[in-house]
């Protein structure tokens, strides 16, 4: 049995997803296709536009065999935490033999060689990068320029800037930090730029797909905007959703983070969360906008990605001590299952036999699924499960109040079977 896995966030699976699969078909030629997605909020802190189990379900009838949920600590984590995380619990599955990625640089020497750097911090590449982050400018920016000088090479700086090369690079050190059995294929990129805002009418990225769907304009007829740079498959079923239970937008978070700055005073032990950024949070004023405490908060030295994340750490209450316990362990606990093809349950057997964690399917069975792996952390594996449930209800609660549709739980919902 052969099994490919992709890291995923599926914000909505699109035509460059759909050419990523062809590819992984053609050239691996798989008996299995898996998904680790990120969850309801994602990894530069936003909302997902969809819910979790809708894009899974949606991943699945477009060829996805099986889709996992990637916990909420590491899919809002930072790139390092995002990797390592996927890597490890694609590594205690026990029958993945490739991971899959894109990258907008199809040049896999240089990425390795750039995760053996980051991963060994040779003296003279750690005082550059310590000498950049001291002119004040941000930890990404300080260390493409560390990179570049470094290597002598000022192309780096640009490679490094470039969202799917940065996870690119992450998920090559995390496979060598685990010393994992995984071997990476690198899929070069053929969409446009992660972040460029343009429909092409072909192969568009989500960036330019959630823009257009974002305008307050926007209408259930204007989706056949969409209808070649997305198949049928999403596109049916984003129309389905539309004003009923998506689209969710970040800014939704706004009440929620009025509310805790009323509450109490943020700790000073949120995950992500730097003193600066903790005496701002008490002087706002509560009565601001998403972007308005955004722009409060962001300095020089702090990106907007992870204010974002903080905001929504915040809400959850996830601590850096949660952090530093869920990477003691080598990251995974469990994986839990979002949705899977009927015909392809094969590959959840093959990872409920040879793996080192459980599959969740039955959410209400978690805490004795648990009692099967007495090598696994069971507190700790306790805490990132109420994070994942709770960052469900949160989201939740975000459709309730937009659309007044309660959305099922995760111990509520009929699992998504393709």
């Amino acid at each position: 049995m052969k099994t490919v896995a992709i890291i995923a966030e599926y914000n909505p699976f699109h035509n460059g997803h759909s050419y990523q699969l062809s590819e992984i078909r053609e050239r691996l030629n798989p008996d299995y296709v898996i998904a680790l997605m990120g969850g309801n909020f994602l990894q530069r802190g936003h909302a997902a536009m969809w819910d979790k189990y809708k894009r899974a379900e949606i991943a699945c009838r477009n060829g996805i065999d099986a889709v996992l949920e990637l916990p909420f600590p590491y899919a809002t984590g930072s790139a390092r935490d995002f990797a390592m995380g996927a890597i490890s619990i694609l590594n205690k599955l026990g029958c993945i033999d490739y991971i899959a990625f894109g990258a907008e640089t199809f040049n896999i020497t240089l990425f390795t060689h750039i995760a053996d750097i980051l991963e060994n911090e040779p003296e003279e590449f750690k005082a550059l990068f310590k000498q950049f982050l001291s002119e004040g400018i941000s930890y990404p920016a300080a260390r493409q320029k560390a990179l570049g000088q470094y290597l002598g090479d000022d192309t780096v700086t640009e490679v490094m800037s470039l969202p799917n090369n940065i996870l690119a690079i992450e998920y090559l050190r995390a496979l060598k930090t685990t010393a994992s059995k995984i071997t990476p294929v690198l899929i070069k990129r053929t969409c446009d730029n992660y972040h460029d805002e343009t429909i092409t009418g072909e192969i568009s990225s989500a960036t330019a797909i959630r823009k257009l769907i974002k305008q307050p304009d926007f209408s259930y007829d204007m989706y056949d905007k969409l209808s070649e740079d997305v198949s049928d498959v999403t596109l049916d079923t984003l129309k389905k959703l539309h004003g009923v239970a998506a689209p969710v937008f970040t800014y939704d978070l706004a009440p929620f983070i009025q509310q805790c700055l009323l509450l109490e005073t943020p700790s000073d032990n949120i995950c992500d969360l730097t003193k600066e950024m903790q005496n701002k949070l008490i002087r706002l004023d509560p009565a601001s906008s998403y972007d308005e405490i955004i722009c409060f908060l962001k300095s020089k030295e702090v990106t907007s990605s992870r204010i974002s994340r903080v905001l929504v750490h915040l809400l959850l209450n996830y601590m850096e001590n949660d952090r530093d316990t869920f990477a003691s362990d080598e990251y995974g606990y469990y994986a839990n299952l979002l949705a899977f093809r009927e015909a392809s349950s094969e590959i959840l057997k093959c990872m409920a036999t040879e793996g080192k964690i459980p599959i969740i399917t039955k959410k209400a069975d978690f805490y004795s699924s648990l009692l099967k792996y007495s090598h696994i952390d069971s507190i700790a594996a306790k805490r990132m499960w109420e994070l994942d449930t709770k960052a469900t209800r949160l989201y939740n609660c975000i459709v309730y109040n937009r659309y007044g549709t309660r959305l099922p739980n995760d111990f509520n919902v009929t699992l998504p079977i393709i």
